[in-house]
C-alpha cells in the first residue's frame, strides 16, 4: 500500500465533512461523508465546483477574500438541527481545504 492510499483510508474515517478544492473553486478530493452530506456525483467530479455543490451561502469568492487577510476562515451553520462548524485553509500547494465537524454537544 502506498502512502498516498494511506491519506485516503485516514481522511475516509474521519468523521468530519473534507475536501479539497483548487483556487478556482473547482472540485479535487472529497472524503465519504462529505460526498454523501452534499449529495455529490463522484462521476461527475470534473464539473463540478464550490458554488455549484453550494454547501454554504457564501461564495467561493467569500471564502478566499478572507482568506487573503487571515490563514483560516470559518463559518457556523445549522443542518437538521446540528451546528456545523466549518474551517476553510490554504495548503501550501494553494489548494483550499474545507473541513466542516460538528459542534452540537
Amino acid at each position: 500500500m502506498n502512502i498516498n492510499n494511506v491519506f485516503v483510508d485516514i481522511l475516509d474515517l474521519h468523521p468530519s465533512r473534507i475536501a479539497v478544492y483548487d483556487e478556482n473553486g473547482n472540485f479535487f478530493y472529497a472524503n465519504n461523508n462529505y460526498i454523501k452530506a452534499y449529495g455529490i456525483e463522484v462521476s461527475e467530479k470534473e464539473s463540478l465546483n464550490f458554488d455549484k455543490i453550494k454547501p454554504y451561502e457564501v461564495t467561493f469568492e467569500y471564502i478566499k477574500s478572507q482568506l487573503a487577510t487571515s490563514k483560516s476562515f470559518s463559518i457556523q451553520e445549522l443542518e437538521d438541527s446540528i451546528l456545523f462548524e466549518s474551517l476553510f485553509f490554504y495548503t501550501t500547494s494553494k489548494y483550499v481545504i474545507h473541513i466542516s465537524s460538528s459542534i452540537t454537544t
